[in-house]
């Protein structure tokens, strides 16, 4: 599928057509329909009825406290160079558009220049503590990964966001509930969302159409809409399509048709896995206080099913770039990444559609997880104004409601998605965006991560019991709980 088009179907041309009014009229911009669909009788009824207004970015902004800081450089230190502040040119990006007028909406109720500052993935920490040593601001805020995040926290050099004032977590142009999802208690060291392009790294399944086709398998979206959709049933379906692969006692990888892989089969491809079973180590963490609650039955039962999912002979023994050629040679059903790698997959020739991880279970809530590559945003401990910094930050995320999201799913649609059905599916992808604030913290928390990714993905490659596993760990993770994320 190539990047050039010379046709684009009539749903995608309506939302390319909704980002330039959002970004010239700053209007509200409604999202793609849902794909689950209503009968005409529904929608005659939803029709009849006045919908809820929402505010646009400008109508947020006006909410938010006067204040003059006219001349003053809001600085945000990133590993994503362009992101906040684009590159000048004649032919801007429609992400790039919409962070220009993002800017130019801030300048404008502000006063104030937004700069970005270049920052190398995995040195935060150490610049922060640079900076903070030597007394200075090193930036207003920082967005980078949640690996960095985390361990920029756990070095003591990230502010509390709760304790920064008049910055609004529950807001309503946050990007919810996936800004609160990194709240542990009443302590959240970084926020993710629409704004920080957390969408991007969502894990979603891409299907080869040419393969599934041939098997039978021509309603994949319909499939994906429905509540059948599981892993288990993505299993199925794999296993059928290499029938002949799991009758043969050595499957050779360069000649076998299978059934699912990643480009990466390492700890974010099983923890991405993991959150499709719901269960989360801390739960729904926000507000509570810092514990373990795992379900233990529902969780052994999901390390169980994975296990076996892991396991299966359907699964491409290997990953990297000869599962991408298996994908691209119509010898792999599913191919199971980052979204963001739909800009790899437009360049490959081959058919391939796009649709939602599968929740585990039929009673489970389908949710496209993110990983520790996230980007999200945190304000360094040391501030010059505290005060200014909230109100800037709000004025960031108000300022990009609604049509950074559709400005993301937007530059999907026109450069790498072909048709309507990938634009609704991409439509729930955004929907059921969700991150584990266990996951989230691990990489920086050696405790957190004991009782949590480093112990799960040991268990779903080896198996085990997770209830006796993490006996071992319990007394010194509920020592650092006393202490930690209150």
């Amino acid at each position: 599928m190539s990047k050039s088009k010379t046709r684009v179907p009539a749903l995608l041309l309506a939302c390319i057509c909704l980002l330039t009014g959002t970004l010239f009229a700053c209007e509200n911009v409604p999202n793609i329909p849902d794909v689950s669909g209503t009968s005409s009788g529904e929608e005659s009824s939803a029709a009849g009825s006045e919908p809820e207004r929402k505010l646009s970015a400008e109508e947020w902004l006006e909410t938010l406290p006067e204040r003059d800081y006219t001349g003053y450089v809001f600085t945000l230190a990133t590993t994503e160079t362009g992101f906040v502040v684009p590159a000048e040119e004649d032919e801007p990006g429609l992400v790039d558009m919409a962070a220009v007028k993002r800017n130019e909406l801030m300048a404008a109720k502000y006063g104030i220049e937004v700069r970005e500052k270049a920052l190398k993935t995995g040195t935060l920490a150490g610049e922060l503590k640079t900076a903070r040593t030597a007394g200075t601001q090193y930036a207003d805020a920082v967005l980078a990964p949640a690996r960095d995040l985390a361990a920029a926290a756990a070095a003591g050099e990230l502010l509390n966001l709760y304790s920064l004032p008049y910055f609004d977590l529950s807001a309503e142009y946050m990007t919810k509930p996936l800004s609160t999802d990194s709240v542990i208690g009443s302590t959240c060291y970084a926020v993710f969302g629409s704004a920080t392009g957390a969408e991007n790294s969502a894990w979603v399944v891409y299907y080869n159409r040419t393969l599934l086709d041939k098997a039978g398998y021509d309603s994949m979206e319909k499939l994906a809409a429905s509540e059948e959709w599981t892993l288990g049933k993505l299993r199925e379906i794999a296993e059928t399509v290499a029938a002949e692969t799991m009758d043969k006692r050595s499957p050779d990888s360069s000649h076998d048709i299978f059934g699912y892989s990643s480009y990466y089969n390492d700890d974010e491809f099983l923890l991405s896995l993991w959150q499709t079973s719901g269960v989360r180590a801390f739960g729904d963490s926000a507000g509570q206080p810092l514990e373990l609650r795992y379900d233990y039955e529902k969780a052994q039962s999901a390390l169980d099913t994975l296990g076996a999912f892991l396991d299966s002979k359907a699964m491409f023994p290997a990953s990297g770039q000869s599962a991408l050629n298996a994908f691209g040679e119509g010898r792999l059903a599913f191919f199971i990444y980052r979204l963001d790698f739909a800009s790899v997959l437009a360049e490959q020739d081959v058919d391939w559609g796009l649709l939602p991880l599968p929740a585990l279970s039929a009673d489970g809530e389908a949710v496209s997880p993110l990983d520790g590559l996230t980007c999200g945003l945190g304000v360094p401990v040391l501030q010059e104004d505290s005060e200014r910094t909230g109100i800037l930050l709000n004025a960031f995320f108000a300022a990009s409601h609604a049509h950074m999201r559709q400005a993301l799913m937007n530059n999907y649609v026109h450069f790498y998605l072909s048709d309507n059905d990938q634009a609704l599916m991409l439509e729930r992808i955004f929907d059921h965006v969700r991150a584990d604030a266990a996951l989230l913290y691990a990489p920086g928390y050696t405790n957190i991560a004991a009782v949590s990714s480093d112990l799960l993905t040991e268990l779903l490659r080896n198996g085990g019991s997770l209830e006796s596993r993490l006996e071992p760990h319990l007394a010194s993770f509920e020592n650092f709980a006393k202490t930690n994320f209150r």
